[in-house]
């Protein structure tokens, strides 16, 4: 499976395993199973894909953080799934303060050792230089100091005026230590060091959160948390051109809404609050189904229908249309459905679509009506008049089928005498309970079926001895076939020529015997085109009688 595609379907399967369909409507719903088992499905995919070399993009490390920190914060806790008994709210709280703990230190790992060996290289460098107090005092300041000294003074970091700015530094009564952090940093050092060890995360967070504001009581002294794609760029974005919001990374976001269940979803439903690309609704689509699964559901309809269609918009961009399909059903929009399928079903057949369409009746529970209504739909596009019966039909048209049958079909095949064709259309719309619901049946279709029913009794009677009883029976059914016949509508030559071919003067005379019955019969019903050439109705232009 190619890679791009793999990110696209891996996130789509989980989500479907997760996932139940309604059928109390004509249109299937699909809605998410409440609980927390498809969060640790989707962390457990990312932790694989964010560690797989292969996988090219970025972005799957950011969705890694993400997912992981929702494990923290929503997931189940192993250390209380041996208790048997419901732990209190303090014991809870507690617990979740180590899962979130965790994350922070996972997350900050890779980054505090490529600070650790930059600064041991500082240290290095400043020893062959001869300076070695500025090497003992690089090895010994905390936090990310060095990482500053070494991008500020390397490499003429033996430079005297420099090497005094050090030693003030270090004098100083007071040091940001959050000066040089990344945002989840300085949310560990809020929960670890500057807050009691029972102190919940929301609490971690509010004193964070005023640390990156100036507000009347303190300055500003740590980061805002932006987004992975800015947080290293140097850029300082208060709010965004848009909506007047500031842009802060997802996982910001999540805390946020952990801390207060009234929290606003837009913003952390926003594409760019995990990537740069704004029409990328990967994670965000999959985040809402996770909350909604929580019951997270303040949601506006107007965004919730917003990203549904941009994300299935998306997936019909990568060729992934079933897929869209599956999106569409989270909500009860019947017609939007139909629209995608008439859009992408195609009336080629072939192992792939195949699996398409049973993924989409079996799976997800379309309704294989609107498959057939969609490829009728394709069929009349490409003027395939064949194919457009045949999927109407399918999809239980009845009336559409007949009409287009004795409008476009009945012509051909009575001419070319293809009436095991002809008579497959007629015979299954034959039922009662179908051709009930055919206007004028026994003015079109029913009489083209009684015509070629009459040829094929000719056929057997010819074959067989019968009475002559029989025979007059079939002389009565005949006649009666032969005015029908006279009654059906022509709206082409063809459909005259048509006429004209079936139609022979019926004997009046009353036959006195089976010998002289069946030949009358035969000649005044089944025209011999080797004996006798069509008798063409005075109706048919003139440029047709000369063609035959």
């Amino acid at each position: 499976m190619d890679r791009d595609k793999e990110l696209y379907l891996t996130p789509l399967e989980i989500k479907l395993k997760h996932s139940t369909v309604h059928m109390d409507e004509p249109c299937p719903l699909l809605a998410p199973n409440p609980g927390v088992s498809a969060i640790h499905d989707y962390a457990d995919w990312a932790r694989k894909a964010s560690e797989d070399p292969t996988v090219a993009e970025s972005v799957v490390k950011h969705w890694c953080l993400a997912w992981t920190l929702c494990e923290a914060i929503w997931g189940k806790l192993k250390e209380l799934e041996a208790s048997l008994e419901e732990p209190s709210e303090y014991v809870l709280a507690l617990e979740r303060r180590r899962a979130f703990s965790r994350w922070l230190s996972e997350t900050a790992a890779a980054r505090i050792e490529d600070e650790v060996a930059l600064a041991r290289h500082g240290s290095h460098v400043s020893s062959p230089e001869g300076d070695h107090r500025l090497a003992l005092l690089l090895s010994q300041l905390a936090g990310s100091q060095p990482v500053w000294l070494i991008r500020v003074c390397a490499p003429g970091v033996a430079d005297q005026g420099l090497w005094l700015q050090v030693w003030q530094l270090s004098e100083r009564i007071s040091v940001n230590v959050c000066s040089l952090l990344d945002w989840k940093r300085c949310v560990a050092v809020h929960l670890w060091y500057l807050l009691p060890p029972t102190a919940s995360i929301s609490r971690a967070l509010a004193m964070y959160e005023s640390a990156f504001q100036n507000t009347s009581e303190c300055e500003k002294y740590a980061c805002c948390p932006l987004p992975p794609y800015l947080e290293d760029s140097g850029y300082v974005i208060e709010e965004d051109d848009n909506g007047g919001r500031p842009l802060r990374d997802v996982c910001f976001h999540l805390l946020k809404l952990y801390s207060d269940r009234s929290y606003e979803l837009d913003q952390l439903l926003d594409p760019r609050s995990i990537t740069s690309d704004p029409l990328d609704f990967r994670l965000s689509w999959h985040l809402w189904e996770v909350l909604r699964a929580l019951n997270y559901c303040h949601l506006s309809q107007q965004s919730w229908g917003v990203l549904n269609t941009s994300y299935a918009a998306q997936l019909e961009s990568e060729g992934l249309w079933e897929w869209a399909v599956f999106v569409m059903l989270h909500e009860p929009d019947a017609q939007a459905v139909r629209e995608l399928l008439g859009r992408h079903c195609a009336l080629a057949e072939g192992p792939e679509g195949w699996a398409k369409e049973t993924f989409l009746t079996q799976r997800l529970c379309v309704p294989p009506r609107w498959i057939h209504e969609a490829k009728a739909v394709r069929a009349r596009m490409e003027g395939d008049k064949h194919k457009e019966a045949l999927f109407l039909f399918k999809a239980g048209h009845w009336n559409q089928c007949h009409k287009l049958v004795v409008r476009h079909l009945a012509s051909d095949a009575i001419i070319n005498e293809n009436y095991k064709y002809l008579k497959g259309f007629l015979e299954d719309l034959a039922p009662p309970e179908r051709s009930a619901l055919i206007q004028d049946w026994e003015l079109a279709g029913l009489v083209y079926l009684d015509y070629i029913r009459v040829n094929e009794m000719l056929d057997r009677i010819q074959q067989l001895d019968v009475s002559t009883y029989e025979l007059e029976r079939l002389h009565t059914k005949v006649t009666s076939l032969c005015n029908r016949i006279e009654q059906l509508q022509c709206h082409t030559a063809k459909d005259r020529l048509a006429q004209s071919g079936t139609l022979t003067p019926c004997p009046a005379a009353p036959w006195t015997s089976g010998q002289q019955l069946y030949p009358q019969l035969t000649e005044s019903f089944r025209l011999e085109k080797t004996k006798r050439p069509f008798r063409l109705s005075p109706a048919i232009p003139q440029h047709c009688q000369d063609c035959h």
